[in-house]
């Protein structure tokens, strides 16, 4: 496939499609998407590329999805930018063919000209593979979701696991299994036993920047907001929390931290982190919980001063920790990802050290 201007020969060799020579774009080409599920991983894969090269100007995804209506396509593109941070998102760029029609965003000449050359030289009717929906290739959801079943595992100082194993946790097949470890292998983050159980070789540092990176769209998160101009409580909200107990629902963050690490060192509690267990993809809407005091708001719009963050976690077992009377506490990993999305560098190192009993 030959693009308009001049591109590098081995960007193939790097992860994406083309980068051009001046380094300042990157383009990646999915042709015969399964749906919006691809469009999403696609994203999240150019989203790391970007959050790792402040040079870059322009991370251009081109996809075909012939069975998705544009105006899906749109509302999932605005969904997944909103959960980005401003400086990745506004660099993010897509080119859509759809049941006949392309669409571009943002519409600039450079881009739109790019676009056309790509989707002239797809053989758009071509059928689409069944086999590679859902796959756990690098920069997909299963793929993050298997990483934190076996980084849980590691920071908890487990056994390695068995391949069935981490099928049960996640939910998964054995060839999806397979698939992730296999790029765990090329990142050299895991280690096989002779008996064939799985673990990894210490703190898996690639995946874990780009888990830290797709926070927010990995895990859907969405914020609650109190309006009520009160001054803020979380802890009192917390304690509605427990005494309400909502299903399906575990604590993190700051909470969770201390629960496992008992010096963890933060003054104060400055928000309340959830995890929604929601299996299989079922839908959580977070108003229910904004319904346990009075003046919360549910909003999917990232607010810095949110009192509570909820974060859904779909695989198979949610690995929560009961506590007695009270809310469950969300897995050593998730609250790990709560602390860095809460900036909280240094104590999520700490926190990581304590649970290892070792440097990672």
């Amino acid at each position: 496939m030959k693009l308009p201007g001049e591109w590098q020969t081995t960007a193939r060799d790097r992860g994406v499609d083309f980068i051009s020579v001046d380094r300042r774009t990157v383009v990646q080409v999915k042709s015969g998407g399964q749906g919006l599920r691809d469009l999403r991983a696609a994203l999240m894969e150019l989203a790391i590329w970007l959050a790792r090269d402040p040079a870059l100007e322009h991370a251009l995804l081109a996809i075909h999805l012939p069975r998705i209506t544009l105006q899906r396509i749109r509302d999932a593109w605005d969904e997944a930018r909103s959960a980005l941070r401003p400086q990745v998102a506004h660099r993010l760029a897509i080119a859509v063919r759809a049941q006949g029609q392309t669409w571009v965003d943002p519409p600039t000449s450079p881009l739109v000209e790019i676009a056309d050359a790509i989707f002239s030289q797809l053989t758009l009717d071509k059928p689409e593979n069944p086999n590679h929906a859902g796959a756990a290739t690098a920069g997909t959801p299963l793929f993050f979701e298997i990483a934190k079943v076996l980084l849980n595992s590691w920071m908890q100082r487990q056994e390695p696991l068995q391949i069935q194993e981490i099928m049960r946790r996640v939910g998964c097949s054995h060839p999806s299994v397979a698939l992730a470890l296999e790029e765990l292998e090329r990142r050299h983050e895991i280690q096989r036993t002779r008996d064939r159980r799985v673990g990894l070789r210490g703190l898996p540092r690639q995946t874990l920047e780009e888990l830290v990176v797709l926070n927010d769209p990995l895990r859907h998160t969405q914020w609650i907001d109190d309006v009520s101009g009160r001054p803020s409580d979380p802890m009192a909200l917390l304690a509605r929390l427990h005494r309400t107990k909502p299903p399906h629902v575990a604590v993190g963050g700051a909470v969770a931290a201390r629960h496992y690490h008992p010096s963890f060192d933060l003054h104060g509690t400055p928000r309340i982190d959830l995890t929604a267990w929601t299996p299989r993809g079922t839908r959580y809407d977070p108003a229910s919980l904004a319904k346990v005091y009075p003046g919360l708001v549910a909003t999917s719009v990232r607010h810095p001063d949110a009192i509570i963050a909820v974060h859904r976690l779909a695989r198979a077992e949610p690995l929560f920790e009961d506590a007695p009377k009270e809310l469950p506490y969300a897995d050593p990993v998730e609250t790990l990802l709560d602390l860095y999305e809460l900036r909280l560098t240094a104590q999520a190192q700490a926190f990581v050290t304590h649970l290892r009993g070792d440097a990672p």
